[in-house]
């Protein structure tokens, strides 16, 4: 076979773009990405790989509210926008159905979005395409594309956009799974820190106040609460030396006559029984 029958392996320039995306959105699945950076490269790479003259990405908050998240465009910020102010577009409802909206003449959605779709025409806008970014059964947003003229996207490139939008919902899944873990860990790390201080301030309040660990637990506890402050905050005070222990007072004990008397009154036989008198005998 010669050279020139050789099946050719090299990829056409929008073959390259969309491998390209495609790898960089993979890499995005990694703990370290800056995914609104990359959301923002992934918009501005559809311009490019798509006969779109805008792209946009609207996501969907962990309280499912909508908001735009990138726009390779001012006018097409406004596309997203206005259909945030009304209620109403395309995105939105591809967002809230999970399912593609296709619009090949946005002229013939008047009816269908009355106050968006004559304001995105007075934009420019011809034809409108959202695809949802799905990853199982939940939807974290949509991707985009508006053209300035009708049919700008044929199977293929639906298709194209498709995969696009599923890599960056898997993308958005996995930043959010690692803040909510980052969360977590910052959390437990504070509360083990906070531990290990409380237990240090049980110590030299033990210490200085010649009592029980335990009875300086309950200094602690006593005077965070007369204090109105978190019993981790006066810990960290005192263990830095910005409280002085004297301060803290004693704890509280009950006097000696009340629990004396309470075991007194434990341990006291009871009451003498009463004694029926003698029965009274009747003469014989």
């Amino acid at each position: 076979m010669s050279p020139d029958e050789r099946p050719t392996t090299r990829a056409t320039g929008r073959e390259a773009t969309l491998l390209g995306m495609v790898v960089d959105l993979a890499r995005g699945l990694s703990a370290d990405t800056d995914v609104p950076e990359l959301l923002q490269r992934l918009v501005d790479s559809c311009v490019e790989l798509f006969p779109a003259t805008s792209a946009g990405l609207m996501l969907l908050s962990e309280a499912g509210v909508p908001t735009v998240a990138a726009a390779s465009s001012s006018d097409q910020g406004q596309l997203e926008l206005l259909q945030l102010l009304g209620d109403q577009g395309p995105c939105l409802d591809c967002t809230r159905t999970g399912s593609p909206v296709l619009v090949d003449e946005l002229a013939a959605t008047t009816g269908r979005w009355p106050d968006w779709s004559p304001r995105a025409l007075e934009l420019g806008a011809r034809s409108a395409y959202a695809f949802p970014l799905r990853l199982g059964a939940r939807t974290f947003g949509a991707l985009n594309l508006f053209g300035d003229r009708a049919g700008i996207l044929d199977a293929a490139d639906q298709a194209a956009a498709t995969a696009l939008a599923d890599v960056a919902a898997a993308v958005v899944a996995t930043g959010r799974q690692t803040r909510r873990a980052e969360e977590l860990t910052g959390q437990l790390q504070h509360a083990l820190e906070s531990r290990v201080v409380i237990e240090q301030a049980k110590g030299i309040a033990s210490v200085a106040l010649h009592v029980s660990v335990d009875e300086a637990f309950q200094v602690l506890r006593a005077h965070s609460r007369s204090s109105n402050r978190r019993l981790a905050d006066i810990a960290a005070d005192l263990a830095a030396g910005r409280l002085d222990v004297r301060t803290l007072g004693r704890p509280r004990t009950r006097p000696a006559a009340a629990r004396t008397g309470r075991a007194g009154a434990a341990g006291s036989p009871p009451p003498a029984a009463r004694t029926s008198s003698p029965a009274a005998t009747t003469p014989g």
